[in-house]
This record gives structure tokens, sequence and C-alpha cells, in this order.
């Protein structure tokens, strides 16, 4: 093919919808011609007619092209639908005769989920139906499905994937910052964490973590597409709003903590001495706590991609407990909660606004990191 045809065609291929009587050759110069345009390609093949043009795509998918596999499917779904065929085929097989139906040419959603069905309990009776073809060899995926409709499998598991790894990337910026300053603070003023705050607070990040992260994807295909890349604009002004948020709590706290500040001596200020609380190490730690679970409820992704967070049950539960617990700890109406969570007592309504205050800052953080990630999807997503 001449270098103009080739530039004609690259032209002409994203007008076009469908091709037609191609050859194995022009398949993979279609798909050339897409990638030259600037276009993603996926590519889904059963034979070696297909394997130049799944390794020219982007994404390529082989099928498996079994036709005993497909005369099996098409007798189960009739047998299925017709109780009388059903048994007409018991007294055929009976006497050692076979039927034969065509594949129907539209497929509603229950049909096609009872193709699936099918295909799948005729595969696992017989696993020798099962032949991988030369097209897997050129692709990245193979489905064991006879239909082209594991490519929206491929699609939906792929954006499921990218939103996933996009939102660990937001919650682990934001936590490793708010961490570094949060530990500078209390090393600035000579107080450190206990174990046993660290300890919960480890394990209830790392349960988040999980959930998370297995959180499967919708089945419905969106229109909207998400964020191609990590330094996207509305992710990287997601993380700076939101840590400028977290920030300014944090500084708000320490002011808050000032004038409680309790003089410590030169034991109490080891960094591997005895732990001591204090007002101002318990406040931080509520803080840091509460702030890692409003980082994970606002950079959760959830629709139209992933499953929505009140759906994710496990994630939302968590969640939900967490901020009860932390929020309970601030106002100190649970005997034993400080102490179980090395907190120092904080000062009474009664004499001091300071309960208050905390608590309506813990619910100005929240707000704030949910309006900011949602400002910032509707603006710059």
């Amino acid at each position: 093919v001449s270098r103009e045809a080739r530039r004609l065609l690259q032209a002409l291929c994203p007008c076009v919808k469908v091709y037609a009587r191609v050859a194995p050759h022009q398949k993979e110069l279609v798909i050339t011609a897409l990638n030259a345009a600037g276009h993603t390609t996926l590519m889904c093949g059963d034979g070696t007619n297909d394997v130049g043009a799944l390794k020219q795509a982007h994404v390529g998918v082989s099928i498996i092209n079994n036709p005993e596999l497909e005369k099996r499917i098409e007798q189960r779904l009739a047998l299925q639908a017709d109780p009388q065929a059903a048994a007409l085929e018991r007294f055929a097989r009976a006497r050692g005769a076979g039927r034969k139906k065509t594949k129907p040419a539209n497929e509603s959603l229950s049909e096609s989920l009872q193709r699936a069905l099918a295909e799948s309990s005729e595969q696992d009776a017989d696993p020798t139906l099962v032949r991988l073809g030369d097209a897997s060899i050129a692709s990245p995926f193979t489905s064991k499905r006879t239909s082209v409709e594991c490519v929206l499998s491929v699609v939906r598991q792929g954006r499921c994937t990218l939103v996933t790894t996009i939102q660990v990337f937001k919650i682990l910026a934001l936590n490793c910052l708010v961490s570094a300053f949060m530990l500078s603070a209390l090393y600035l003023h000579g107080v450190k964490q206990g174990d046993t705050q660290m300890t919960i607070a480890g394990v209830v990040v790392a349960a988040l973590f999980y959930f998370a992260s297995s959180a499967p994807p919708i089945e419905k295909l969106a229109a909207k597409r998400p964020a191609s890349r990590l330094f996207d604009a509305s992710v990287c002004a997601s993380i700076a709003l939101q840590f400028a948020i977290h920030l300014s709590s944090l500084f708000a706290v320490l002011h808050l903590c000032e004038p409680y500040a309790e003089p410590l001596d030169g034991a109490q200020r080891v960094p591997d001495g005895e732990f001591y609380p204090t007002v101002l190490n318990g406040c931080i730690f509520l803080l840091s706590s509460w702030m890692q679970l409003n980082t994970f409820a606002a950079n959760y992704t959830g629709e139209p991609f992933t499953q929505p967070l009140q759906k994710n049950k496990p994630l939302f539960y968590t969640l939900v407990f967490g901020w009860v617990s932390i929020f309970i700890a601030s106002l100190d109406v649970v005997p034993g909660l400080g102490s179980t969570l090395q907190l120092s007592p904080l000062p009474a309504v009664d004499s001091d606004p300071f309960r208050l205050y905390f608590a309506l800052l813990l619910l100005g953080n929240l707000g704030g990191v949910l309006l900011v990630e949602k400002v910032c999807r509707l603006v710059l997503g």
C-alpha cells in the first residue's frame, strides 16, 4: 500500500462505522489507520486471520470459535424455552436422533443471560469443548465465551481498575501529607502518638484500602469517560485543595490546644521514651484519624464506574463507625473510650467551649473536603 493510500485511509477511517468483507491484511490496515488518527482501538477476533489486527490494536480480545459448543448451546436454549421440545428431544435422544436449531437473529437481555449460563454449563460439563485458537496467542485477553459481549466486560473492568488506581493514589498522597505535618507538629511540641493509637489507625486504614479497592464495576456502561491519567487537572486540583483544608484544620487545632499545652521535662521529650497523653496529642490523633476517614469518603469514585459508596457495605459501615467513634471520643460521653484510645480528658463544656469548637472543626473538615471533591469533578472532571 502506498503512502498516499495510507494517508487517505487514515482520513476516511474515523468516518466509517462498519467494515465488511475485509481480508486479514485489510483488517490490520484499518486498525493501523485508526491508531495513526489518534484513536484507541480494541480488536476482537477468533482465528488466524485476526492475528495481525489483534497485534496492532491497543487492546486485543480473542474468543473461542467451536461449532460443537454453539450447537450444544442452541439445543440447551431451545429446550429451556419449549417444554414440548424438551420432551421430543429426550425421545429423539432415546432413538439416537438429534435436533438442529438455528441461532435467533435478535436476543433480549434475558436471552443473552440464558445463553451465557448455557455456555458456562456446557463448558463445565465438557471442558474439552474450550480450545483456545491461534488468536489467543496474539491478544492479552482471551474469553471462554463465543460472543463479543466479553468486550464490554473488558471495558468495564478496565475503567474500574483505572478509577480505583487513581483514587488509591489520591488517598495515599493526602494521607502521607497529613501524617507528615501531623508528626512534625507533635515533634515540635515534644509529644508523640501512643502505640495503641498507631495500631488502631493502621488497622482501620488497611481495612479501608481493601474495601475501597475491591469494589466491583457497574454493569451499565457509562457514556462518561474517567480521567485518563494520574496528573489530570481535576485530580491535582482536588489533592491541592483538600490538603489545604486539612492543613488549615491542623493549624486550627494547634491554636485551639495552645492554652492547654503542658510543659514536659526532658524524659518526656525522648522519642523512644514512655508515652504521656496530653490534650494536644489526643486532639491531633482524633483530627488526623478523622481526616483519613474523610479522605476515603471524598475520593471514593463510585458511580458511574464502580459500586456506589452506600452499596459498598463494608467500606460504608467502617467509615460510619469511625466517624461515630471519633465524634463520641471528642465529646467524651462514653466512659472508658478515652482511656482505651490513650486520650487525655478534654476540657469540659461547662467551663470552656473547647469540645464544641473541636466538634465543629471536625464537621467543617468533612464538609470542606466533600465539597471540594464534588466541585473538582463537576468543573474539571
